[in-house]
């Protein structure tokens, strides 16, 4: 976190304290908590305004959910997921794709709308585990070499879905927004700017308990 400003860390803090307070209810009420496994598509971007184009990243995620009701048709529903982001960017150079590894951990508010529909709303932090990136043209030994330490470890940000519920199973997709800039360095910064992670997901869930 060290190439945060004041405001950013104070944010983050703010965050991880109200999913701390959401969380709290699982505790209590365990007994009624609903536990099961997901997974799906990821569709990620960066949206670099240095890169000419810019291609989504496909890949996946997958992870666990668990879901406490708090309320009549409402309820707390933290994740454990890892998530692929990146994106494929072309410059005058040459092209560049970027692919970043997370461990993502959501609590959302989710708001039943009649017997089998969902919305869900809330905070995300994710935590990079690793990356790779794979050039294709004339870019320097420093762009071509970018590793974990020129990128910020942490993401965090906004996520916001819609699901449809089918007895055990549930289909629903999903829009990420990340709010931290993606690259630390000099030389990521040099081709990153200052572009976030946005990631759009479908995705499948499984109700074990």
């Amino acid at each position: 976190m060290d190439n945060m400003n004041k405001k950013q860390k104070t944010i983050i803090r703010t965050i991880i304290l109200l999913m701390c307070g959401m969380i709290i209810p699982v505790s209590l009420i365990a007994q009624d908590m609903e536990v099961g496994i997901k997974g799906g598509v990821n569709f990620s971007n960066l949206f670099i305004d240095q890169a000419e184009d810019e291609s989504a990243r496909t890949g996946f995620q997958a992870g666990f959910y668990g879901k406490v009701p708090v309320a009549t048709n409402f309820a707390i529903q933290p994740e454990l997921l890892f998530s692929t982001k990146g994106t494929n960017a072309q410059y005058a150079a040459g092209d560049i794709d970027f692919n970043l590894n997370y461990i993502d951990v959501p609590v959302l508010a989710d708001f039943r709308l009649g017997p089998s529909a969902d919305i869900l709303i809330g905070p995300y932090v994710g935590v990079l585990l690793n990356n790779s990136v794979d050039t294709d043209g004339s870019f320097g030994e420093d762009i071509a070499t970018l590793s974990r330490n020129d990128f910020s470890p942490i993401d965090f940000g906004f996520s916001a879905g819609f699901a449809l519920n089918f007895n055990t199973l549930s289909i629903g997709t999903r829009y990420n927004l990340g709010l931290i800039q993606v690259a630390k360095s000099e030389a990521a910064e040099s081709i990153l700017g200052d572009s976030r992670n946005s990631l759009a997901q479908v995705y499948l869930s499984y109700r074990i308990r």
